[in-house]
């Protein structure tokens, strides 16, 4: 993670065991606007997750646990809710971390300006341990248009990396700012699943494996089995 491909395919990783558990759905304001593009984004997600989502809440205030899908403008989602992520917001642009910076302190890199009217950023949260995607229009009465936008076959279907931004024209672009973190638990089964998909040749040393033991063992076996033989002759 963050993948927001993966995202946009299956829900992941907001939507876990398929329920939606520890998922929280933050609106930044109580408006009509930022209600319509909430519900538009978690339709898009139930459709992505193929689940209604049941154990999914909805919330005013700022979580402090769980996985959150964040719906608002920079006014309205603080600057620190974001401080876990690579990118940051700034008035007429955007500031970024290079990934490949080693060190817990990355320096940030000078602002850019991006005409952009909405954000999409995929980020730990806060709190550690978990993931949120915050979703964020520059004004916030666009921030209907720019959700159905964002769920347009067009801009979904191709959704990458860990940030995304809208332009004047409706059109989504993404790419890879930060640098990769593993989400799970490790010390589950699926991990090693998850792990042998990500890196196939551990398929071809887990094979090369099996052989060389059934090889070995018939081998001990047929030895075993000469032995018995001769002493049988000798007898």
């Amino acid at each position: 993670m963050p993948n927001l491909a993966l995202f946009q395919h299956t829900g992941f990783p907001l939507a876990i065991h398929g329920a939606g558990r520890n998922l929280s759905v933050w609106y930044g304001e109580r408006t009509p606007a930022n209600w319509s593009a909430g519900l538009t984004l978690f339709g898009r997600l139930v459709q992505s997750a193929h689940s209604p989502l049941p154990g999914a809440q909805a919330t005013f205030s700022r979580p402090a646990t769980g996985n959150v899908l964040a719906i608002g403008t920079p006014a309205s989602i603080p600057a620190s809710w974001l401080s876990a992520s690579p990118v940051r917001l700034l008035q007429n642009g955007i500031q970024w971390q290079l990934a490949n910076h080693h060190g817990k302190d990355k320096p940030w890199m000078g602002a850019t300006r991006l005409p952009a009217t909405a954000y999409l950023v995929e980020a730990h949260t806060p709190y550690k341990g978990h993931v949120a995607v915050t979703f964020l229009t520059t004004n916030p009465q666009n921030l209907k248009t720019a959700a159905w936008n964002l769920v347009a076959a067009r801009n979904w279907n191709k959704l990458r990396g860990d940030f995304a931004w809208q332009n004047r024209q409706g059109i989504y672009q993404s790419t890879m700012v930060g640098s990769h973190f593993m989400y799970g638990n490790r010390h589950s089964g699926w991990f090693w699943i998850f792990l042998f998909s990500v890196k196939p040749w551990l398929w071809v040393l887990a094979g090369l494996a099996a052989v060389l033991f059934a090889t070995l063992a018939v081998w001990i076996f047929t030895l075993r089995k000469k032995a018995q033989w001769r002493a049988e002759e000798a007898l």
